[in-house]
């Protein structure tokens, strides 16, 4: 739910300051790092370099992950509508974490996993397409089929590789974690380490934006804090524990906590087919939570 806030705390920030979207993935990242290192080395002293030895391949492809989730996520809202960009990405990780589980992990997709997936994804494009604004409309009378939109087509492809980026660090956290004895915070401390030292060259070449006021600078300590580090060491423990597919379905709770935080505190409207995606969403849930395992 930690990811949930992402949109409104963004939203805030750039009310706040001019800060654009490339700059904000990395300043993300420039907090998230060492305040997970710090993390580590409370939680599991020693860990770290042991890790880094031991599993120095798992590292750098999460890290390589993380900055590509990144840099393919904000570009590609730079290139095509919010709406289209944002459900994209979101639909596509848990699919992408699906098959590759079942490819790599041999997790097995049992009925109710299925049920739950599609279940939440189309509660996912129900809530995230029906919300208002100011995007060309991707359903009904009109729409165009604005996902299929030449001028879109590159970033469509960017946001499909956003999420197939999340859904590779999702595997590999889970592969490396599933023989026991990694810990989850060194994980998702080298990881980010990684992906800041790789995202962050691209984003001063762009030219680096900070945050003009201590108000602005406050959304970036959260950003980097709470719905970063913490979210994603948070995360990672739940994957040692939790298939990569289950967890995947259950991350679809972030637009539905993101809407209504948004229709809370910024006002924005939720349509009969936001409640709707809404409700399925949370079958969703429901139905993991019930599903033998």
């Amino acid at each position: 739910m930690t990811w949930g806030t992402t949109g409104l705390t963004s939203k805030v920030l750039n009310r706040l300051s001019a800060v654009d979207a490339v700059s904000v993935g990395a300043l993300r990242l420039l907090v998230a790092f060492p305040a997970l290192l710090l993390l580590a080395q409370t939680l599991a002293p020693g860990t770290l370099r042991l890790l880094l030895k031991r599993e120095w391949r798992a590292v750098l492809l999460m890290g390589l992950s993380m900055a590509a989730y990144n840099g393919c996520f904000f570009a590609a809202l730079a290139r095509t509508s919010v709406t289209a960009g944002t459900l994209l990405a979101i639909c596509s990780a848990p699919l992408f974490v699906a098959i590759l589980a079942r490819l790599f992990l041999d997790e097995p997709l049992t009925r109710p996993i299925l049920l739950a997936l599609a279940t939440g994804l189309i509660g996912t494009a129900l809530l995230v397409g029906g919300q208002g604004g100011r995007d060309p409309p991707i359903w009904g009378a009109g729409s165009g089929l604005a996902l299929l939109r030449l001028d879109y087509a590159l970033g469509n492809l960017l946001a499909l590789g956003a999420g197939l980026s999340y859904a590779v660090y999702a595997l590999v956290g889970r592969a490396t974690q599933v023989g026991g004895g990694t810990a989850p915070a060194s994980l998702a401390a080298l990881s980010f380490t990684t992906a800041a030292i790789l995202l962050t060259p691209l984003a001063l070449a762009n030219g680096l934006r900070l945050p003009a006021n201590f108000p602005a600078w406050g959304a970036v300590l959260y950003l980097g804090l709470v719905p970063t580090a913490l979210a994603y060491a948070l995360y990672l423990r739940g994957l040692k524990t939790v298939p990569a597919t289950v967890a995947s379905i259950g991350t679809l709770v972030e637009p539905l906590t993101a809407s209504l935080l948004a229709a809370l505190f910024l006002g924005e409207r939720l349509t009969p087919g936001s409640f709707a995606g809404a409700g399925l969403m949370l079958s969703s849930l429901a139905i993991l939570s019930l599903r033998k395992t």
